[in-house]
């Protein structure tokens, strides 16, 4: 009788956890890896690179310009930590600094690379409100 008891409440647990995450998503709450995995899927459309190499080997540079952009917004707007980034983008440890170095310079040197970072930042931004 004691097993059926704890199964009981086993699933007791599980349905007031189902309610609170049913209730946050009605709320617009959302987790930290959904909105970096939204940003990362806004990335493929806005550079129009396909989803599976943003997160894969390939360095052609608009790749790697769609995949550091996400990286640093996903960071922004996520707040999870370089290590959580680095894990949801399939990539070693020390890419997110190589990503802010590779952005940064870009945004230094190109007005037009600025600009397009802005809209994609705004993009991500208004997506996620």
């Amino acid at each position: 009788m004691s097993i059926f008891l704890q199964e009981i409440n086993s699933l007791k647990r599980k349905l007031i956890d189902l309610e609170i995450r049913i209730t946050l998503a009605e709320q617009g709450a959302v987790s930290a890896s959904w909105k970096a995995s939204m940003v990362k899927q806004i990335a493929s459309e806005y550079f129009n690179v396909a989803l599976p190499a943003i997160s894969g080997v390939p360095r052609m540079e608009h790749i790697v310009k769609a995949r550091y952009c996400a990286m640093i917004v996903a960071s922004e707007v996520s707040h999870l930590s370089d290590f959580r980034i680095e894990k949801l983008f399939n990539k070693s440890h020390g890419i997110m600094d190589n990503a802010r170095r590779w952005i940064q310079d870009r945004r230094e040197t190109s007005a037009v690379f600025e600009s397009e970072f802005k809209e994609f930042r705004e993009k991500c931004l208004e997506a996620l409100k």
